[in-house]
């Protein structure tokens, strides 16, 4: 059992870590063992995010103190609550939840929701935001995207030069013989 100074340093730290991150996602952990927990947890800690598990009340609190409504996420929500805090970007977290949340061993983890820039998302939130291409994939597609003119251009001019040296040496063959 806490102590009640002990809860309060519970939610001093979970609602600093809440002010400080850029994405914060929810799952109900009901049914996952500690293996596949640790194996998410260190998954999540080589990407930079952390994974706590916390208890509902204390994370109601916290999420009350650093200015979010709790209760968009958290009123029909009956299992054990873990957040994911991703403090770097705002795609990979709901990438590694979803798809470890998707494989079969781990199907009885459920995504509940989550908060981006004070902003509540729902389970489909989580899920679409999982969609979204990571920003090097998006970085590379707009350089291709951007590079394909110039390089339909260089094709062209690359194409005429093999002709006009072809010409040229039809040309010369033609006054050799």
């Amino acid at each position: 059992m806490l102590t009640r100074k002990q809860k309060e340093d519970i939610v001093e730290i979970i609602t600093k870590k809440l002010k400080d991150k850029q994405i914060v996602v929810f799952s109900d952990f009901t049914g996952l063992n500690v293996s596949k927990t640790t194996k998410l947890r260190k998954e999540l800690k080589k990407e930079g995010m952390e994974y706590l598990v916390v208890k509902k009340n204390l994370l109601k609190i916290a999420l009350k103190n650093a200015g979010y409504d709790p209760d968009t996420l958290f009123n029909d929500f009956k299992g054990s609550c873990s957040a994911v805090f991703d403090f770097n970007g705002q795609v990979e977290a709901p990438k590694i939840i979803t798809a470890f949340a998707k494989k079969k061993e781990n199907s009885s983890m459920k995504i509940v929701g989550g908060f981006m820039d004070k902003s509540a998302l729902s389970k489909a939130d989580v899920i679409n935001i999982a969609l979204i291409p990571s920003k090097e994939v998006l970085l590379s597609q707009m350089v291709s995207t951007i590079a394909s003119p110039i390089t339909g251009f260089m094709n062209v001019l690359n194409g005429n030069t093999k002709k006009l040296i072809f010409a040229l040496q039809q040309i010369q063959n033609k006054k050799t013989s």
